[in-house]
């Protein structure tokens, strides 16, 4: 979940084009929104029903953290079930890591649900329009239509639990479902470096995520976000505290 901040920091102590990669992806964020934005002052009707700030309005935050609490209590376990022996060095900086975890779960919270849940899922509502429209559409056949209704729709469907269906098949657009589908993958790709696991659980994360939005709103995924990953820094934290005060760890 720290796709973005993580490279931020990694960032100050390697080399310039790691450094280069978060202006990049900050890069196409605007560029999207640029996108987006003209399209819809252009034809208001492409990203029907939903309009460009309607998912800013709606603001629960307080039902979307409380109903968010199974995946605090996954990130918290699951976190502990990986801990090992840190460095000293590492025991000795807990507070800089809490401190920095801090900041980095703001910005990843921030950034990376404005960019996904947002700004992307809504280009690729306007993205798979055109697409479909292009390969037989016309025709009144779409692929891209089909595959999602016939394929990537009952299968997003069946690990989901039939959870999301309200999302994925309730809009009366398969459109929305398909780029909710497209958001979450590119949201998946870009958690790749953390490994298998870490790849299909930011899948996982990525689809509630939208179900928060939906239900709750924008601001609503931001601080759950946010929370997630500050949940898995605090327990680093308390990790660091212990090993330091017991006099333990690895030497490095």
């Amino acid at each position: 979940m720290r796709f973005l901040a993580s490279v931020w920091f990694t960032s100050k102590d390697k080399s310039g084009k790691e450094q280069q990669s978060v202006g990049q992806y900050l890069a196409i964020g605007l560029f999207s929104f640029l996108f987006l934005a003209v399209i819809v002052w252009i034809w208001p009707w492409s990203i029907e029903p939903f309009t460009l700030y309607e998912f800013w309005g709606k603001c629960d935050i307080m039902g979307g953290v409380y109903t968010s609490w199974p995946i605090f209590l996954w990130a918290a376990s699951m976190t502990g079930l990986f801990l090992t022996h840190n460095k000293r060095s590492d025991n000795s900086k807990a507070e800089d890591h809490l401190v920095g975890g801090l900041v980095v779960s703001a910005f990843a919270g921030i950034t990376e649900e404005i960019i996904f849940r947002w700004i992307l899922f809504l280009d690729a509502i306007i993205c798979v329009k055109i697409v479909n429209f292009l390969f037989f559409g016309w025709l009144g056949w779409g692929m891209p239509e089909w595959f999602f209704n016939h394929l990537f729709g009952p299968v997003a469907s069946f690990f989901t639990l039939g959870k999301m269906d309200w999302i994925l098949f309730g809009f009366r657009s398969w459109a929305i479902g398909s780029a909710c589908l497209a958001a979450a993958a590119k949201f998946r790709a870009g958690h790749a470096y953390l490994g298998l696991v870490g790849y299909i659980n930011s899948w996982y994360i990525g689809m509630f995520l939208f179900w928060i939005m939906f239900q709750y709103g924008l601001l609503a995924a931001i601080v759950v976000h946010f929370l997630y990953d500050l949940i898995i820094f605090v327990i680093g934290y308390i990790d660091r505290v212990q090993e330091r005060a017991r006099g333990v760890g690895t030497f490095g």
